[in-house]
């Protein structure tokens, strides 16, 4: 295994582990620790992630993003979900997308998470551990999330999981070294729903309505334009997709 893997059998999470190593440990950017389960695994805004033992990715890779200005920080998850959709993609040979801010999607389902927990220091990021989860070879799933698929789901067949980690590793580092002013159009082109209108829940006050993405700012807030040509602004978990 790469030196700059490793792996353990089971942690509550991988961010866990990972941030528990580096108060002991000067460790190089691309560090990575990937678990086969996590009893504690998490999501965004603290939901919970579930994977089956033995049968998925969860891992946590290290990063030093200090070139980045905290108001564009966003940039970083672009980069990182950028990187994923497009390693998986080859993998499969299936197209995926990302659905904003950073969950990977195969159709209307979802494929993959991925949590940025940031040390941000006088204005400056000047760590980041990326988590992510990746539903490889697991086909049934148990918890309440709504829509969850795997890549075994889709293909028809099991993966080798050290194959899968090492591409979407190498994807991850080759997207972040490539953060430059293409990255935020490619990061639109590969979004879901980025080709037309669509219904959203506002979630303010609890009302539907039909909009299409104009656009992701660096600082992670999208702009949607409604059907009467409004622009109207959104933060992470102020607006969601309606299936």
């Amino acid at each position: 295994m790469n030196n700059l893997i490793s792996h353990i059998s089971e942690t509550t999470s991988t961010n866990d582990a990972l941030r528990e190593k580096l108060k002991n440990s000067v460790l190089p950017e691309g560090y990575t620790i990937v678990s086969d389960f996590q009893t504690t695994g998490r999501g965004q805004a603290a939901n919970k992630w579930e994977s089956e033992r033995c049968k998925n990715l969860l891992f946590s890779t290290l990063f030093y993003p200090t070139t980045l200005d905290i108001a564009c920080q966003f940039l970083l998850s672009e980069a990182i979900a950028l990187g994923i959709k497009t390693a998986l993609s080859d993998i499969l040979g299936e197209t995926v997308k990302i659905k904003w801010p950073n969950d990977i999607y195969w159709n209307n389902k979802k494929l993959c998470g991925i949590l940025i927990e940031t040390t941000v220091i006088a204005g400056k990021m000047e760590q980041a551990i990326v988590g992510i989860g990746i539903n490889v070879n697991q086909t049934h799933f148990f918890s309440d999330a709504p829509n969850p698929v795997s890549m075994c789901q889709i293909a028809g067949h099991e993966f080798d999981r050290t194959m899968v980690l090492g591409k979407i590793i190498d994807a991850m580092l080759a997207s972040y070294c490539k953060i430059n002013h293409t990255l935020q159009q490619r990061y639109f082109d590969a979004l879901y729903r980025n080709d037309g209108f669509y219904p959203f829940l506002i979630k303010a006050t609890s009302k539907v309505v039909e909009a299409k993405l104009l656009g992701v700012k660096p600082s992670g807030i999208l702009i949607l334009q409604t059907q009467s040509g409004q622009n109207k602004e959104f933060f992470f978990k102020e607006i969601e997709f309606v299936n």
